[in-house]
């Protein structure tokens, strides 16, 4: 429900010109990015802690400094077939 109404909210927001489409679709892809490892570096640090914050590109920053190199070598590992566990 909450989804919603914002969602509403914004696209009328966007109608009127009071949001920048091109601003809110590039803070859209920063958040839910399209390739695994980020996606991947996001969901962990969520799990890790709650209070993750997403929208935040500092956040995003260090999460993907601490979690995209394991998850790109883990990655290299099982295309060598190399177990890790």
């Amino acid at each position: 429900m909450v989804l919603r109404v914002v969602g509403a909210a914004l696209l009328i927001l966007i109608a009127f010109g009071a949001i920048d489409f091109d601003n809110v679709v590039d803070e859209w892809r920063a958040m839910y990015p399209g390739d695994p490892a980020h996606r991947d570096a996001l969901h962990l640090c969520y799990e890790n802690d709650l209070q993750f914050n997403r929208m935040s590109a500092k956040a995003r920053a260090d999460c993907y400094s601490q979690w995209v190199p394991l998850l790109r070598a883990w990655e290299q590992a099982r295309e060598h077939g190399v177990s890790i566990w």
